[in-house]
This record gives structure tokens, C-alpha cells and sequence, in this order.
């Protein structure tokens, strides 16, 4: 009990800073700070469920990462009825940040308290590939690349209306980016630790989906712009005025569209007003950022939760930049596409329940189905 009302006391504080910060003093740096020590304290309670629920290894930075973005897609959930209902005002986004992590607190105290199996150990050796050498001069040969390509991408920036961002980027950016996928295929089938080459998998991610925030000043598609225009609508504390189909129908009268849009409108709000940072670069970068670093970690878990050996799940997520639905849908800031990383998480939660069963599972499977319900249904 007196932890409890300690790390309570700890998201009081943190929440009054985020109100100071959205009301006073505006200050990005110090929003970034208060962002990231509330995640990481936030994120004990989605790790907890994780490791003693569903057998997640502990002590793994990948699994605490996951907890940290289902705390940040709480806030999403949480906002999600002043969007529809109300205005996102700064006392009413401190009293979110508090809500939202002192259900994760609650959460995490349960899941200490829970009777059941004990967490899974995970050796570090475990987790070594066994194939090959070469790995660090490799590893220093691609860095150099990725910085070389993240360099040629960044070199021309359009302004205007063009049809394709190879328009303006520079065509050896394709050489280094090819070159630097060929070395990363290699690189698996070394003696390199899983997790070092997990981490690859993740910057090369983060390179694969630059190519369009880098590319241009502005927005690709239309439907950022319509999320955008929402969004600044709430920014304003205003009503959200979006058109609908007919409005003799009582189902498109409810416009039921903005329930799917309300989770995730109200968590750029959020951000945006604590990070003090606009709306139009939070859209460019929010999802490159977060799909490259959540995408891959999940995906490995999944196949590596199939029965897959570990070398064959990092391989798999390697493969995973070949498709094209998967580089769009991380490039691009929409409701839909970081809905599919909730979505891919539930289903890795219920792989995990189909291959044991632990007390505790079936409450938590029913508290991840409200947070994904209060996004994009789809």
C-alpha cells in the first residue's frame, strides 16, 4: 500500500507538470523529460501484465518497450471521449496523464499480487546467433550507410506539388539503400547478439519509412490533411465539424467515423500541446517513429512465439520491409495504420494465451479489447 501511494504521489507531480508545461511555460525540452520518465514509470504496470500473464521473458528492454506504448496509447483511450463530448483544455489533459497511469499503477499492483508462474528467465546467451563472424566491422559498415542514406534523403526537400518523392530525391540514395539492406541480410548470420541485430531491424525500419517525412515539407494524401484539419479544431478546444453522407440517416448522423479517429486525435492533441510542438511535424514524423520501433519488436515476438528459432524470426522481420502495404503504413500518420500495431499486439497476446494458459489473462484480454474498441474498430 505504501508503494502505492508513493508512485500515486509521483503522478500527481508529474501531472502538474504537464499542466505548467502546456500552460506556463511551453518548453519542448522539458515536455520531451516529463514524456519520457512518465512512460517509463507508466510502463511498469502494461510490463507486469505482460511478463506474468503471458510469459513474456523479463528483464528484456524490448518487452519494456511495449509497455511504454500501451501506456501511450492509454492517454489515447482516455482522451477519446473529451474529443467526442468535450474540450482537451490543459487541466483536463493533466487529469488524463494522472488517470491514465494510475490505472496502470492498479494494474501493475495486481499483477504482482496475482497468484500464478513465475516470470520467464531469459539467459542473455539465449539469445546469440550461432552462424558466421564479422559481425562488428559489418555493423560499423552499415552504420555509416544508414547515416550516408538518412544524409541523400534529407538533400532535397520538396515545397510544392509533386506526384512522387522520387522526384526529389537523389537517385544514389537507392545504391546506399540497397546496399545497406543487402549488409543487414548478412549481418543475421553472424555471431552478433539477436538483440544488437533487433536493434539494426529497427534503424533500418526507421530509414525504410524517412523516405517520405524527409522528402517534403508537407503532408502525402489527402487523408492527413482531414485528420490535421480535426485536429487543429481540437487544439482550438472547438467542436469537430466534419461532413456527413446524409444526414436524413440517423447512423450517418452519429457519424460513427469519429469514434474510430477519437482515440488517436486526442493523443496527438496531447502530445502536441505538451511538446509544444505543431501539428503538421507531428504528423509527418509520430508514426515513422513509432511503427519502426514497435513494428518489428512485435513481429518478432510473434513469429518467434510460432515456434520459429530466433534467427528465423529475425530474418522474418528483415523480409518484412519487402512489402509495400508495410512501407506505406509505416510512412504515413493515420489512425488506421497505428490501430494495426494495437491490433497486432491483441494478437500476439492471444497466441500467447492459445500456447499457455495463466490466471489473470482473460481480464486482461478483456481491458486490451476496451483499448482497442476506443480506436479504430476497423
Amino acid at each position: 500500500m505504501y508503494d502505492l501511494l508513493k508512485h500515486s504521489l509521483i503522478l500527481a507531480i508529474i501531472s502538474l507538470l504537464v499542466f505548467f508545461n502546456i500552460f506556463l511555460f511551453k518548453n519542448t525540452f522539458f515536455g520531451w523529460l516529463i514524456l519520457i520518465f512518465y512512460l517509463f514509470q507508466t510502463a511498469h504496470g502494461g510490463f507486469g501484465l505482460l511478463v506474468k500473464f503471458f510469459n513474456f521473458p523479463d528483464k528484456l528492454w524490448r518487452i519494456r518497450l511495449l509497455g511504454m506504448f500501451l501506456s501511450l496509447a492509454g492517454l489515447g483511450l482516455w482522451s477519446a471521449p473529451l474529443v467526442l463530448f468535450g474540450r482537451l483544455t490543459s487541466p483536463i489533459i493533466a487529469l488524463i496523464f494522472f488517470v491514465n497511469g494510475f490505472v496502470w499503477l492498479l494494474l501493475e499492483y495486481w499483477a504482482k499480487r496475482a497468484q500464478g508462474a513465475t516470470a520467464l528467465e531469459l539467459p542473455e546467451k539465449d539469445f546469440y546467433l550461432e552462424e558466421g563472424s564479422g559481425g562488428p566491422l559489418g555493423v560499423l559498415l552499415y552504420l555509416v550507410l544508414v547515416v550516408l542514406g538518412f544524409y541523400l534523403l534529407s538533400k532535397n526537400v520538396g515545397a510544392g506539388n509533386i506526384q512522387t518523392p522520387w522526384l526529389v530525391i537523389d537517385g544514389l540514395y537507392l545504391y546506399v539503400f540497397g546496399l545497406a539492406t543487402l549488409l543487414l541480410g548478412l549481418l543475421i548470420f553472424t555471431r552478433l547478439q539477436g538483440k544488437t541485430i533487433l536493434c539494426l531491424l529497427v534503424i533500418h525500419s526507421f530509414l525504410l519509412h524517412s523516405y517520405l517525412p524527409l522528402s517534403h515539407q508537407l503532408l502525402y494524401g489527402a487523408d492527413g490533411w482531414r485528420h490535421l484539419s480535426a485536429e487543429t479544431q481540437i487544439l482550438r478546444e472547438e467542436k469537430i465539424t466534419e461532413a456527413v453522407y446524409d444526414a436524413g440517416i440517423f447512423l450517418h448522423t452519429l457519424n460513427p467515423g469519429q469514434f474510430s479517429y477519437a482515440s488517436f486525435r486526442g493523443l496527438t492533441v496531447i502530445l502536441s500541446r505538451l511538446l509544444d510542438i505543431g501539428l503538421l511535424p507531428l504528423n509527418v514524423w509520430f508514426l515513422p517513429v513509432a511503427w519502426s520501433i514497435i513494428f518489428p519488436i512485435l513481429l518478432f515476438e510473434f513469429v518467434f512465439n510460432l515456434g520459429w528459432k530466433k534467427k528465423e524470426a529475425l530474418f522474418f522481420v528483415f523480409l518484412s520491409f519487402l512489402p509495400f502495404i508495410w512501407q506505406a503504413a509505416g510512412s504515413f500518420t493515420l489512425p488506421v495504420n497505428f490501430g494495426f500495431l494495437l491490433w497486432l499486439l491483441g494478437l500476439l497476446l492471444i497466441l500467447k494465451r492459445l500456447k499457455e494458459q495463466r490466471p489473470g489473462q482473460a481480464l486482461t484480454l478483456l481491458f486490451f479489447g476496451i483499448l482497442l474498441s476506443g480506436g479504430y474498430i476497423l
